[in-house]
């Protein structure tokens, strides 16, 4: 696999990551709006966990390139975003639900 399909591949994978993290949040905030329980938040907590952690190591793997690549950042910043509106919707979910 060359340099550019392993780049592809890889915003692929981080693109594949914000699509689920946004239906998650999808699910937490309607959980929180009705003040259902979350089923899972354990397994909730850890995939945001593995997923920073592979962002992390994405970073630390395009780290060497100058520039950094676009498309690259451009994912990561689309999952750190997934991640932190994952994050928001727990947190009301929380205060919905336990005041």
């Amino acid at each position: 696999m060359d340099a550019q399909e392993f780049l592809r591949k890889t915003v692929n994978v981080l693109n594949g990551y914000a699509n689920e993290l946004n239906k998650m949040e999808s699910a937490i905030t309607a959980a929180a709006c009705s003040a259902q329980a979350i089923p899972s938040v354990k397994e909730i907590y850890k995939e945001l966990a593995d997923v920073a952690e592979e962002c992390g190591q994405t970073i630390d793997y395009y780290d060497q390139e100058e520039p950094f690549p676009a498309e690259v950042r451009t994912a990561l910043i689309r999952v750190q975003e997934s991640v932190r509106a994952c994050v928001h919707a727990l947190l009301l979910h929380h205060i919905k639900t336990k005041g």
